[in-house]
């Protein structure tokens, strides 16, 4: 018992730990992770749009290769 006790409380410690800001996260974890709703906010949509740009981009760059062929 003790050592479930012991894996439970050591799996608590960790999801608290990876809660808590650390001097090594980078800036887009502490961006993306903030208190602040709209620094969230703007986050997500900032990601959304860099994904929709790297789609097209990765479209253009398969069409030019079957294009090319």
């Amino acid at each position: 018992m003790q050592d479930s006790d012991m894996l439970n409380s050591a799996e608590k410690n960790s999801e608290n730990d990876s809660k808590q800001p650390t001097k090594n996260e980078s800036f887009m974890d502490r961006w993306e992770n903030s208190s602040n709703p709209l620094a969230r906010f703007s986050y997500k949509v900032l990601q959304s749009i860099w994904t929709v740009v790297m789609a097209i981009g990765m479209f253009l760059a398969w069409l030019i290769a079957l294009l090319a062929t």
